[in-house]
């Protein structure tokens, strides 16, 4: 088994990818800042280095004492809400962080990277499906920074002959299994509805009910957090030819408006969902729906969470029918 390094393995998705990596008898390590992870969701003995992915010399300490076949970028900041807010963070972080990562890996010749980019790069989707085909056109700060690696990702295919794999997820949900923890992704719709229906939270902001889609609200592909580590499982298992890149969507295929996922909420749990109706942010995309079948083909990848009824049910396991009455 080829030995990796995780950058942000204490997150979200990177400490559940951990997790499964050893599982499959992988070498591991990890990188990460704890700014967003937290220590305690990986293995205790899986060499965990504190820090930043953009020290230029902490990343060639690592890549000198791990042994390290390929990359697996995790690291990168994807929220479109915040970068809006602070755009030249994200252009620190996951532009010119990533370049000291990068250029490190040129120094200590390791030429194998998945990254995990985001749907935010094809901006507006405005119908039918967006396959890797279509040419990006990111409209926030999110989107723009991941297209920026991924375009440093393909001149380093090219010119370095490095084999790099990009996926781009729609929106992450559902509970990532790290070990004997779960957690789930925090500020996201889901969470959000599922504190809602768990009593703590008393009602779900809604940004923007005039926009073009069918119902007024945004429109948004959903794929469950599981199914993510399983494409990097898949992809790493599969890497391709040094020289070479492929970028893959992971995604259901399938768009459900805001209004869709709070009523699939009620129906599921018995409760109303209290909503505010808020203004949408200038950079927020109306509706965003991406083809996975390249992935399904190439990867082999299956999604096992494949329906809004199991993904809405996968937030709060346990509390159908509780609340009817």
């Amino acid at each position: 088994m080829p030995n990796v390094l995780v950058t942000g393995g204490c997150g979200y998705i990177g400490s559940g990818l951990v997790h499964r990596l050893k599982r499959l008898s992988y070498g591991v390590s990890v990188l990460d800042s704890l700014v967003h992870g937290d220590r305690g969701a990986i293995p205790e003995d899986v060499p965990l280095y504190v820090g930043d992915y953009g020290h230029l010399a902490l990343m060639e300490q690592i890549l000198s004492e791990q042994v390290v076949d390929c990359v697996l970028h995790c690291g990168a900041w994807t929220d479109v809400r915040e970068s809006l807010a602070w755009p030249m963070m994200y252009f620190v972080n996951n532009l010119a962080g990533t370049m000291f990562l990068l250029q490190a890996m040129v120094h200590k010749h390791v030429k194998q990277i998945i990254y995990l980019s985001t749907a935010s790069v094809y901006g507006e989707v405005e119908s039918g499906l967006a396959d890797e085909s279509q040419v990006p056109n990111p409209i926030n700060p999110d989107g723009m920074t991941h297209l920026g690696v991924e375009q440093l990702l393909a001149a380093l295919a090219e010119s370095e002959r490095w084999s790099v794999v990009i996926l781009r997820p729609s929106n992450v949900v559902g509970r990532a299994s790290s070990g004997e923890s779960i957690s789930l992704k925090k500020d996201n719709l889901f969470s959000i509805l599922g504190e809602v229906v768990n009593g703590e939270r008393e009602s779900c902001e809604v940004f923007g009910n005039d926009r073009p889609t069918f119902d007024g609200t945004a429109v948004r592909d959903y794929v469950h957090v599981e199914d993510v580590i399983h494409a990097f499982i898949s992809a790493l298992s599969s890497m391709p030819a040094m020289g070479t890149r492929g970028s893959y969507n992971l995604a259901s295929g399938r768009g459900y408006s805001v209004r869709e996922v709070i009523r699939s909420f009620e129906r599921i749990f018995g409760k109303r969902i209290p909503v505010v109706e808020s203004d949408a942010h200038p950079g927020e995309i109306a509706r965003s729906v991406l083809d996975p079948r390249k992935a399904q083909r190439e990867l082999h990848w299956e999604r096992r969470f494949d329906d809004l009824k199991t993904l809405v049910r996968d937030t709060c396991p346990g509390r159908e029918g509780e609340l009817f009455g």
